[in-house]
């Protein structure tokens, strides 16, 4: 059973994407958001893709706001409210199993792959002009995993558009 919190300790935790709905009792509302806002965060890093940063306020504020308005609710109201995983809808579904959401997902994954892949084209080229020796060694050591990373993404893009779901009456 879900209780009333402490407002000034809901504020605070409410500062951190998925901890307010934590302290509040979502625990898996809140670790949807804390996987979604430091994946985020971990994948503009490791991608080197800044053009994703612009997601990170999105999903800041939209818990911290959520945090706050679910303290906001009587305690009837609260208990009413299931803890659920953001990516499973209300029924239970998965949305990675229907079929457009998996389409998007997809293409969405193939675009950052292969944004990344230029862009370390374009990056390499650079300072293979610039310097040649420390050019190789960058080759090995960090541009590889990066490369590998964005094949990777590429592939499990290609994958779920691969993915055919049985028919179930005309699912469009």
């Amino acid at each position: 059973m879900k209780q009333k919190r402490n407002g000034f300790l809901t504020f605070c935790f409410a500062c951190l994407p998925g901890a307010g709905q934590m302290f509040l009792g979502f625990m898996r509302r809140g670790i949807s958001l804390m996987v979604m806002f430091f994946g985020v965060v971990g994948l503009a890093s490791l991608l080197q893709m800044d053009i994703l940063l612009l997601a990170v306020p999105v999903i800041w504020f939209y818990a911290f706001f959520d945090a706050m308005n679910k303290h906001a609710l009587s305690v009837e109201e609260i208990n009413a409210i299931p803890d659920r995983f953001l990516w499973i809808e209300e029924d239970g579904v998965q949305l990675l199993t229907q079929r457009k959401s998996r389409m998007i997902v997809a293409v969405v994954l193939i675009i950052l792959g292969i944004y990344s892949l230029l862009q370390m084209i374009w990056d390499v080229l650079s300072d293979a002009l610039i310097n040649l020796p420390s050019w190789i060694y960058e080759g090995i050591f960090y541009y590889s995993p990066r490369v590998l990373f964005s094949l990777l993404i590429i592939g499990v893009g290609l994958y779920l558009i691969g993915i055919r779901k049985p028919d179930q009456g005309g699912d469009a």
